[in-house]
């Protein structure tokens, strides 16, 4: 199991990512190229920055304006605040290493997670009870049976 809902053969480069907690997810699935900038292409489709989504037009008559104006074809945008790029970034390492590297992370981010996420932690109190994850101060870790469920709680953080 690579991340979430894919698979992987041992010999592939994402299972091997994973081994070394270096798998990344986008709207695309999963890699092992973190922190690209992705731009979408077609109707619809959802683009990706360091700090900020966006989704262009669904609109033909929109989308072919924009570019032919020599502008991307956004018809909206989010920008992600400070708050918005730290939660992004544990949900992104659980759903995709299963384990967040929590000293990693404190010097990342200048931030203390335990004081940080002192409520969402607390919440966390039945999963930790029924050994879905494992939290202590240099990490958290889903168990096995955690990573079946990481996706549907991990939007919580």
């Amino acid at each position: 199991m690579v991340g979430m809902d894919h698979f992987a053969k041992p010999e592939d480069e994402l299972f091997k990512a994973i081994e070394k907690g270096e798998l990344h997810r986008n709207f695309q699935g999963y890699t092992t190229k973190g922190g690209a900038d992705l731009i979408g292409v077609g109707l619809t489709s959802i683009g990706e920055g360091i700090d900020s989504y966006n989704q262009n037009f669904k609109d033909m008559r929109l989308y072919e304006a924009a570019i032919d104006a020599g502008k991307l074809p956004f018809e909206r945008g989010v920008l992600l605040n400070d708050d918005d790029i730290i939660r992004q970034n544990v949900i992104m390492e659980l759903m995709s290493n299963f384990k967040l590297d929590i000293k990693r992370f404190n010097k990342q981010f200048g931030v203390e997670f335990e004081i940080y996420f002192a409520e969402a932690i607390a919440t966390l109190e039945p999963f930790i009870r029924d050994e879905l994850i494992v939290i202590n101060e240099d990490k958290i870790e889903c168990s096995q049976t955690g990573t079946l469920l990481v996706q549907k709680y991990s939007h919580g953080v």
